[in-house]
């Protein structure tokens, strides 16, 4: 059985999950995403987190948005995600989409940060603000040998032959290599406008305040005043960033914010409504029936016969 991906963040859209351990910082799966339909939809939401992100397609195809650069990601072809970039995504093929994911802390390549690897070699990729990502296709030596290897890696941490952990250092040491050669290309670096930076900055505020006070009574001024921005603006920054409005974003996050406390079966749906934001249980249900194909009844119904 394949399992749905879903990544948990916390308010300040910090991915929470941990990407292996201490002993050994690299976190490699497959996410599945199944068919989108008219009433339910996949995403993987706005996050970021410390560590290096490579999502490898092999079924499908994937959307994704890193700041405020969108890419579409075909079959065979991958992204690169930087260290605390702002990402999100979502499937756009009719089928059911697969990733290979990669995420891991780059110390895994180099040890300590006083040594000469990290700091000629790791750092100043890391640091470039003009690398935030990378769209990996196989149209060149370093971009198909890339892709090669990081497939690899997938299978090799799947099967975990003798010596896997070493064999997955080298594996990625030389993907790091490509990585570096990509980022020393000045095609491939993204100018970083005033426009841009301040955009944002403005959508993490935005973001955030949603994130703190969603419990709250809020409307779009408030939601507007939040980013330093006015109601038509901040409504044309998150359909540009976040493809919807902010009402619709706010709404959205209530009823994610909903569902474990849905699942838990200590509260009613009246109570769990009131306790992230709705005025009543019939509103609630109404959006919850709109994003999710069903009512918070059956979602629960569903989920605990599992």
């Amino acid at each position: 059985m394949n399992n749905i991906s879903n990544v948990s963040i916390e308010k300040n859209l910090k991915e929470n999950s941990n990407h292996g351990d201490y002993t050994f910082p690299v976190d490699i799966h497959q996410d599945y995403f199944p068919a989108s339909s008219e009433n339910e939809q996949h995403c993987i939401p706005c996050h970021w987190h410390p560590e290096v992100e490579i999502l490898l397609v092999t079924k499908g195809s994937l959307h994704s948005q890193v700041n405020l650069k969108e890419y579409e990601i075909l079959p065979g072809e991958a992204i690169f995600v930087n260290a605390n970039q702002l990402h999100a995504g979502y499937p756009t093929s009719a089928g059911d989409t697969r990733l290979h994911s990669f995420i891991f802390d780059p110390s895994f390549l180099y040890g300590k940060e006083s040594s000469l690897i990290y700091q000629k070699y790791v750092r100043p990729l890391l640091e470039n603000s003009a690398f935030p990502a990378c769209h990996l296709r196989p149209i060149d030596d370093d971009q198909t040998q890339f892709l090669k290897m990081i497939n690899q890696c997938y299978y090799l941490q799947k099967n975990k032959p003798a010596n896997w952990e070493l064999e997955l250092l080298s594996l990625m040491t030389g993907c790091w290599v490509k990585l570096w050669n990509l980022n020393c290309r000045e095609t491939l670096q993204v100018p970083v406008s005033r426009k841009a930076s301040r955009d944002q900055l403005n959508i993490r505020a935005f973001l955030d305040f949603v994130h703190e006070h969603y419990a709250e009574k809020l409307s779009l001024n408030d939601l507007a005043e939040a980013a330093a921005l006015s109601p038509g603006e901040c409504g044309r920054l998150c359909n540009r960033v976040l493809h919807q409005t902010p009402m619709n974003y706010l709404l959205s996050y209530r009823i994610e914010q909903s569902i474990p406390d849905l699942l838990k079966q200590e509260l009613s749906i009246t109570e769990i409504a009131l306790k992230v934001g709705f005025s009543g249980s019939s509103y609630y249900a109404e959006v919850f029936r709109k994003m999710k194909g069903v009512s918070p009844r059956e979602f629960r119904n569903h989920i605990l016969k599992f």
